[in-house]
């Protein structure tokens, strides 16, 4: 590989390594010799098995067996259970080919363990979000009176049962829907007063 490119792929954050069709490495870039705890120059001509960690093993066994002239390149995230920098990887192996003929292989792993660990809380906030919700609603249609919650375009975002059954019609039929589709020219009063009660901060 020339000097220039190899030089650019050492300062790239990704994991690349390429190696033949026996699993012999012929090319591994700095993040890659990082994150097997050796140097360059002791990898290359090394089988990747034999410098891997069991679940690694796993991983390239799934990827490489994959891998055909119809399915060039497999993707998916590793979890890495042993202590490392390392946590979560998005792995993309892809076959290299002549004429049609698998001659090797270049795996690139990138870091995704922020954004795993980013989306892992969101799911848990979503969780929450939707636990409350029901509560909520729970407790909102507990209540006898008619309760709805509308945004300044009238646009009903909540309400409970008894609103909607005033209706006869279901919670989830009246949630989304805007008065005036559902009252007509009738809507516009109580859209007005609600405007001037958002505008003022006092109840009517």
């Amino acid at each position: 590989m020339p000097k220039t490119m190899n030089s650019i792929l050492d300062t790239h954050p990704d994991i690349i390594c390429r190696y033949d069709t026996d699993l012999t490495l012929t090319y591994i870039n700095a993040a890659a010799a990082s994150y097997f705890g050796r140097e360059k120059l002791d990898l290359i001509d090394q089988n990747l098995l034999a410098i891997s960690s069991a679940e690694d093993r796993d991983a390239i066994a799934r990827n490489i067996c994959g891998i055909s002239k119809t399915t060039p390149t497999i993707t998916g995230i590793q979890h890495i259970p042993r202590n490392t920098d390392f946590e979560y990887i998005h792995w993309t192996t892809s076959g290299l080919f002549d004429d049609g003929k698998l001659i090797g292989y270049q795996s690139t792993g990138r870091d995704v363990s922020e954004r795993h660990r980013l989306n892992e809380q969101l799911e848990e906030k979503t969780r929450s979000l939707a636990s409350a919700e029901a509560e909520l609603r729970t407790v909102l249609n507990a209540v006898p009176a008619l309760i709805w919650y509308k945004d300044d375009q009238n646009n009903i975002l909540h309400l409970n049962k008894a609103a909607a059954e005033s209706m006869n019609m279901a919670v989830e039929d009246v949630q989304g829907q805007n008065t005036y589709d559902l009252f007509g020219e009738a809507a516009k009063a109580y859209h007005e007063d609600d405007l001037q009660v958002i505008r003022s901060g006092v109840a009517l």
